[in-house]
């Protein structure tokens, strides 16, 4: 029940949000597996290091776009805690 307000309540503050979310660049990658084509547009971020510094940047980007999303629940996730 808790995780059904949350998620109400996140898509409510996203009908009236004006923060764009990152978008992630999309560079195809192929691979075949038992002769079968399977491309994957979002492997470049597979980044088992993790030190990739375009990663990073866009693994952050989306943190701090979460941040500014979720800003107006901070009462509303302490409360369901």
């Amino acid at each position: 029940m808790k995780n059904i307000l949350l998620l109400i309540s996140s898509a409510i503050l996203l009908l009236g949000c004006n923060v764009k979310p990152p978008i992630a660049k999309i560079i195809p990658d192929t691979t075949f597996v038992h002769n079968v084509k399977l491309i994957d547009n979002y492997s470049w971020l597979k980044d088992k290091t993790r030190k990739d510094p375009t990663v990073l940047e866009y693994v952050n980007a989306e943190n701090e776009y979460t941040r500014k999303v979720m800003k107006r629940t901070e009462k509303l996730q302490k409360k369901l805690k």
